[in-house]
């Protein structure tokens, strides 16, 4: 049995992917392979910390011991931006991470599509940055498009500004369903929270406040994709998770698709990496990893 992990280091969370497949030597569209655990965790700026953790809860699940195949033999990659270099690990980049998961769930979908619907874009929607990739035959990144100058409109603005209300994540979503959003600036981080304070000390309700925060966000994502009209438009990441977000940018553009792996995209990429190359790491004891 082939297992792998995958780790995505972002700036506000990390992800964990576990992969197997049947085969020792397996290519990224072959059936038989299966995600078999999927772990998203809240770093809070300290993910070596929150590595410690996973790896000795790994070793303690899996009984660790040197002569144990199935614990030793667990590859391992790692991606993300600059938090991907904290680890004595094989690390790929967020873009290469895309690519393989991008062959990934492009054959997996297709295999179902009569359509054979052709991809146009991906973008990548994190905490701190949004990207588009555009893609060449629906699988290949061709190049990166990035129009983020400000930190008004990123997921991690988003959280913290229902913070201040005192709203959890999934409060916030719930409240602004369809609710009329009040109207917020998404020129400056600075502009954005003051409107938001302004209307909040006038008693504009918090759900309107947080509507007009995710149509805010929704519109800085529309200007990225508004051009990519030949073909659908696959959105990733964890703003993919804000239902409200996601609902406005549906109102506008019919022609994208979200998959069901849009929240731990690189980190299954990283997984999928180990299964096309010889470039990786196996489980040891936690000293050897951690700088």
């Amino acid at each position: 049995m082939n297992k792998t992990v995958g780790i995505c280091i972002g700036a506000w969370s990390i992800s964990f992917v576990h992969i197997e497949a049947e085969n020792n030597k397996i290519n990224i569209t072959d059936s038989s392979i299966k995600i078999t655990k999927v772990q998203k965790l809240i770093h809070n700026g300290n993910p070596q910390i929150l590595l410690a953790n996973f790896f000795n809860d790994f070793f303690c699940e899996n009984s660790f011991d040197e002569n144990n195949i199935d614990t030793v033999d667990t590859k391992i990659v790692v991606t993300g931006r600059k938090f991907r270099k904290f680890v004595n690990l094989t690390n790929i980049s967020e873009a290469e991470a895309t690519e393989y998961a991008l062959n990934y769930i492009v054959n997996k979908y297709q295999k179902n599509d009569l359509k054979n619907e052709k991809y146009s874009a991906l973008a990548s929607l994190g905490a701190e940055t949004f990207l588009v990739y555009n893609l060449a035959q629906s699988k290949y990144i061709a190049n990166v498009v990035s129009k983020n100058k400000c930190a008004a409109g990123t997921g991690e603005f988003f959280l913290q500004q229902i913070k201040r209300m005192d709203l959890s994540l999934d409060d916030a979503i719930k409240i602004a369903e369809n609710v009329e959003p009040y109207k917020v600036s998404g020129r400056c981080s600075v502009f954005c929270k003051s409107d938001c304070t302004h209307a909040l000390n006038k008693g504009v309700d918090k759900s309107k406040v947080t509507a007009g925060l995710a149509k805010m966000i929704a519109e800085k994502i529309e200007e990225l994709i508004r051009e990519k009209n030949d073909g659908k438009i696959i959105l990733v990441g964890g703003v993919t998770k804000n239902k409200v977000v996601m609902d406005f940018i549906k109102q506008n553009n019919h022609n994208i698709f979200i998959p069901e792996e849009a929240e731990y995209f690189e980190a299954l990429g990283a997984a999928l990496y180990v299964c096309d190359t010889a470039n990786y790491n196996t489980l040891r004891p936690l000293k050897d990893f951690l700088q």
